[in-house]
């Protein structure tokens, strides 16, 4: 008789039944894969119920099975730290160097602090213009000392925060940016082309592409 012992699929005999054994046993077969498919997929046919009869491995130990609940809450739980941060004081920032955290003084940039808010303001260099043109480059105070009227022209082709100043050193009330089809915006409303820097006062800009347009600053 080939008719073997098995629980599950895996224990079935892939060379049962054997040639030549009694047909009187061919129902015994059929009963025995029975068997085995109800144990190794059970509660697939119950309502509500999914899932198979799966044989996992136990949480001490590390194997090719599959890795059951507790196995992996045990995983888990033993992966768990703890960790304190080293003491500082009030106004301090935490930074890492080589791996460790470190508390440091809090820097400042032209009397803001790095641990506020917003942006920071920026102190642009500061270039002297002794002609009477001068095509404007991204973040520039422009220092006008001609004697004469001088025509500073914005960048035509602006990025998102880009800045420029114009100084009139020269003391004259007739020097001019010309911004082309570009809009700024200042306090008292909007203006197209040359703007005329008839007070006499520095002016910087800073060009929004969320409102394309350049902003007093």
């Amino acid at each position: 008789m080939t008719v073997e012992t098995a629980t599950k699929v895996e224990d079935l005999n892939s060379s049962y039944p054997a040639f030549g054994d009694l047909k009187s046993e061919g129902d015994d077969h059929i009963r025995l894969i029975k068997s085995c498919l109800r144990y190794t997929f059970a509660g697939a046919a119950s309502t509500g119920v999914t899932g198979f009869n799966v044989v996992t491995q136990a949480p001490s130990t590390n194997n090719t099975l599959a890795a059951s609940t507790n196995y992996v809450d045990a995983a888990v739980t033993a992966a768990a730290f703890t960790t304190a941060l080293p003491v500082g004081s009030n106004g301090q920032i935490l930074y890492t160097t080589a791996g460790l955290a470190t508390w440091t003084t809090v820097k400042t940039f032209s009397g803001q602090t790095l641990s506020t808010a917003g942006d920071i303001a920026v102190i642009l260099p500061r270039t002297e213009v002794s002609g009477t043109t001068q095509t404007a480059a991204a973040n520039v105070d422009y220092w006008l000392e001609n004697v004469a009227t001088t025509a500073v022209t914005a960048n035509a082709s602006p990025v998102d925060g880009e800045r420029f100043a114009v100084t009139p050193a020269n003391g004259l009330l007739s020097n001019t940016i010309d911004f082309g089809s570009a809009t700024v915006r200042g306090p008292a409303g909007t203006v197209t082309g040359v703007l005329t820097l008839n007070l006499g006062a520095r002016m910087e800009f800073k060009y929004s592409t969320t409102l394309t347009k350049w902003v007093v600053v």
